[in-house]
């Protein structure tokens, strides 16, 4: 899937995901977070991590002490910290052009957007999208 969407925004890269077997609520560590780092490092760059589901910006710090082959660090090391604001701000403005293509102008005002899942990327976007002066109905299986 990564692969398909770096793709498909002309990148000249390739594409995976990391997955670290666990509950992000209660079985993370630095320990894990820098062996991870020592073994992307050994990977000599051939890829790159970064913040995703279940993760935050502290967790890429701790594998940003192993490597420098991790993006969204902390703004102290020179990085944009949280991405998700940004992840956002383009879903939002895919919709607005989604709008723009169905209905003949880009406005989300009135428009009602169901949500599901409000995690750290759907969480800005519903800002943005009540600010448009959309109606939201949001779910989440966490209160």
């Amino acid at each position: 899937g990564m692969t398909y969407k770096n793709a498909a925004a002309g990148l000249n890269l390739g594409g995976a995901k990391t997955v670290v077997i666990g509950d992000p609520k209660k079985d993370k560590s630095e320990a894990s977070f820098r062996a991870l780092g020592r073994y992307i490092n050994n990977l000599d760059g051939r890829y790159i991590t970064a913040e995703d589901v279940g993760t935050t910006v502290e967790d890429m710090d701790m594998i940003y002490l192993e490597t420098p082959h991790v993006c969204g660090v902390s703004e102290s090391y020179g990085s944009s910290g949280n991405p998700s604001p940004m992840t956002a701000l383009g879903v939002f403005y895919a919709m607005k052009r989604t709008a723009k293509e169905a209905f003949g102008n880009d406005s989300l005002k009135g428009k009602t957007v169901a949500v599901q899942g409000v995690g750290n990327v759907a969480y800005h976007m519903c800002r943005f999208l009540h600010e448009e002066g959309a109606s939201l109905i949001v779910a989440d299986i966490n209160e």
